[in-house]
């Protein structure tokens, strides 16, 4: 009965102490309109920030046991008082709409079930809430799957997908044919529709995949599906007359090539990258300790010093010209070191054939100064990023 969820005390407690260490959301992004005042900094109006909710919810002001997992706070008085302090469901105003109907039905789950114990409902929220966000696989399990899927990714496997990305290259031309020469349109939908098509003639990549599993009994269903969650929301999120680009052709695309590490290294899909440290690692000025999480800002490192004095310009001649560094670790929107985007080669052999029908069909433009990015899991345009389609040819 309704009824009885108030007097599920404990159980809340356990929920809320669950969301506090393993927050959905552990970094969202804010904007300002007005200065806003702290302890010891002022962010200045029109300025855009992270929150980092994931800290909020271990500060030390929830005491010396803040990185243990004891629902009991909730319910001595030794919780902070501040509710600001338990940020997993957002600060302010803006805080998540949903949360008290979502704790309502777990609690009304969890009394409707004989045997669902408290410990049962801990464990299960342990396993939702850090699936879609955990990219910190142990090595182990990270390097055992690699190795099964790497092959499936190399050059010559990616190049037999050509023919569908010559396909839907040519499909979404059409689509875009529809707004030549009537001013500025958001072309987002047309390429979301495309790139699900694409992903539809990647059954076949699926067939391997679950062949894979079947003969690698340790490859999981959790593994399946970990890995192809990485490949095909990379693939969505990265893709944007006449004959078709064949594998002769990808090489010879230098400045294509050039134009999209340009514009991967000033707008990464996936701006910040969490890590976990199974030894201690020595920076310059620090280290960060065995078993410790931390994110990698490659937004950040996409826009080092060492890029130069014109560091936050597009300017993809730097590719080409010398001027580019040549550590491979600055140029961090594909991941850094081993862990790096198993799916680069499938993702950039797409783009560079969806671009080159797209070229010679249209000339482009649009006007950078007016993109407006937001960040949820990735870094996308908050409302589109318009563009202006004239014929290149008659």
């Amino acid at each position: 009965m309704e009824r009885d969820i108030a007097k599920l005390v404990y159980l809340e407690a356990v929920l809320k102490e669950t969301f506090r260490l393993y927050p959905v959301a552990p970094l969202v992004e804010r904007h300002t309109d007005k200065d806003l005042k702290l302890k010891k900094y002022t962010i200045p109006a029109g300025s855009d920030f992270m929150v980092y909710y994931y800290a909020v919810n271990r500060h030390p002001m929830w005491g010396p046991d803040a990185e243990q997992f004891r629902p009991e706070r909730w319910l001595d008085g030794t919780a902070p008082t501040n509710p600001n302090l338990f940020a997993s469901f957002g600060i302010g105003r803006r805080s998540c709409i949903d949360f008290q109907p979502f704790v309502d039905k777990v609690l009304k789950i969890a009394q409707e079930k004989e045997g669902f114990t408290d410990e049962k409902i801990k464990h299960q929220l342990n396993t939702i809430v850090t699936a879609g966000y955990d990219t910190t696989a142990n090595t182990p399990t990270w390097k055992k799957n690699r190795k099964l899927l790497h092959p499936m990714f190399g050059l010559q496997h990616v190049r037999r997908y050509l023919p569908v990305f010559n396909l839907q290259a040519r499909r979404l031309v059409e689509r875009f044919t529809e707004h030549e020469n009537k001013g500025a349109f958001n072309p987002e939908l047309h390429v979301h529709v495309v790139s699900l098509e694409s992903i539809c003639h990647f059954q076949p990549f699926v067939d391997k995949v679950i062949k894979i599993a079947q003969d690698n009994e340790r490859f999981t269903d959790e593994n399946i599906r970990d890995e192809l969650k990485t490949i095909v929301l990379a693939g969505y999120d990265t893709t944007a007359n006449n004959r078709d680009v064949d594998k002769d052709d990808i090489p010879k695309l230098v400045y294509l090539d050039a134009f999209l590490k340009e514009a991967l290294r000033l707008y990464p899909v996936a701006p910040v990258v969490a890590r976990h440290t199974d030894v201690d690692v020595k920076l310059k000025k620090h280290t960060i300790p065995a078993g410790s999480d931390f994110f990698v800002v490659t937004y950040a490192i996409n826009r080092h010093p060492m890029w130069g004095p014109d560091a936050e310009q597009f300017r993809p001649e730097r590719w080409l010209d010398g001027t580019a560094p040549t550590n491979p670790n600055l140029f961090a929107t594909f991941g850094l070191g081993k862990r790096s985007c198993i799916g680069r080669t499938y993702n950039m052999l797409s783009m560079k054939t969806t671009i080159s029908h797209a070229v010679r069909r249209f000339r482009i433009t649009a006007d950078i100064s007016k993109l407006v990015l937001k960040q949820d899991m990735l870094l996308k345009p908050a409302s589109g990023q318009h563009i202006i389609l004239e014929p290149r040819i008659d």
